[in-house]
């Protein structure tokens, strides 16, 4: 197989486990919500930093662990250039950081898990179509698979942020 070919499976192994965590996401704030539980939640004797963080980081290593364990087990098999493996690598851990930012955000905002869990699974739909285009840019780089992770890091610390702020308001 062409390594063009298969770093683009890869990067799409990474894509699409991506939004796995996204329903976990879109349920640990939307569902306490819908099952009215969101304030007994609050009222504990646990910081609310410490329950949002506790809640957000129970999910995130999910999808990022699955891609990785696939895309290691498709470079197992042979034949692929060791930098398109961990271009692909950071390319999953860029978009599962996005989406489960993205899903924590909606998560605070919306009223049901499934409206919450419908809307994170659209983000991904952008990064589909973005590995669909730019993936031979982005395996030809070097500093581009570094740049859109550092990108990612700082999406999420603003989410991260503002759901944080959401969530200690509710």
């Amino acid at each position: 197989m062409p390594p063009e070919i298969a770093g683009f499976i890869l990067l799409l192994l990474g894509v699409m486990a991506a939004p796995m965590a996204a329903p976990l996401t879109a349920d640990s704030f939307a569902g306490e919500r819908e099952r009215k539980t969101l304030e007994l939640l609050q009222m504990s004797p646990v910081s609310a930093t410490t329950i949002f963080f506790g809640k957000f980081l129970a999910i995130l290593p999910f999808p990022i662990v699955v891609a990785i364990a696939s895309q290691w087990l498709f470079y197992a098999l042979g034949g692929i250039p060791v930098d398109y493996v961990l271009k692909a690598m950071l390319g999953t851990i860029s978009a599962s950081l996005l989406l489960n930012g993205g899903a924590l955000l909606i998560s605070l905002k919306a009223k049901s898990v499934r409206s919450a869990t419908q809307m994170s699974v659209v983000l991904s739909l952008p990064l589909f179509f973005a590995a669909q285009a730019g993936f031979r840019c982005y395996f030809a780089s070097y500093a581009l698979p570094v740049g859109i992770l550092a990108a990612s890091v700082f999406l999420l610390v603003i989410c991260t942020a503002m759901s944080l702020k959401k969530f200690r308001s509710m």
